[in-house]
């Protein structure tokens, strides 16, 4: 929630001082403060490897795309289903050269994942291990909340994490200059 240079201060100058009485927190906490370090604008985003709505293994580093948005998402998170079709408008209209969409579902339900899919006509890409909150993915990218975005460039380094539609529409009206 564009904390990033809040938390990015305190991940490289606040020490734990080992009072914190759940060690599980105090790790968690840790783990957290490093990953926002690590996924810092400008830093390479992890490689993601996982099976798409076919069945198919996707890997982050063979998609050859100029940039590339991720997306983490849930079917059953409301904010999400108004946030997708946004997307889908920006996708298919805003003749992007080189633009392509990764949809990465949370959901532990495939059923419920494909239905949301088909319904909404997100012909993306579409992955998902259905491991929910326990994806790879989503612990790689320090993912807590859905929606969320993260805009990529070809060599697939963390150009911009929009939180809102608006701010999505505005870093890729900036990628069109």
């Amino acid at each position: 929630f564009h904390f990033d240079k809040v938390l990015e201060y305190i991940s490289e100058n606040f020490v734990l001082d080992g009072k914190c009485e759940d060690e599980g927190r105090k790790s968690m906490l840790e783990k957290r403060l490093a990953k926002y370090k690590e996924l810092a604008n400008g830093k390479a985003g992890p490689e993601i490897i996982m099976n798409d709505i076919n069945g198919n293994e996707f890997k982050l580093s063979e998609l050859d795309a100029k940039y590339t948005l991720l997306v983490f998402w849930a079917s059953w998170c409301p904010h999400c289903l108004i946030v997708l079709p946004e997307i889908k408008k920006m996708y298919e209209n805003d003749n992007i050269v080189d633009f392509e969409v990764v949809a990465i579902s949370v959901d532990t339900s495939a059923n419920n994942w494909k239905k949301e899919i088909n319904e909404g006509g997100f012909d993306w890409i579409n992955c998902s291990d259905l491991n929910g909150w326990n994806s790879k993915a989503a612990d790689d990218y320090n993912i807590y909340a859905t929606p969320s975005m993260i805009l990529l460039d070809k060599e697939k380094n963390i150009i911009e994490k929009p939180i809102t539609k608006n701010e999505l529409k505005k870093a890729i009206k900036a990628l069109k200059k």
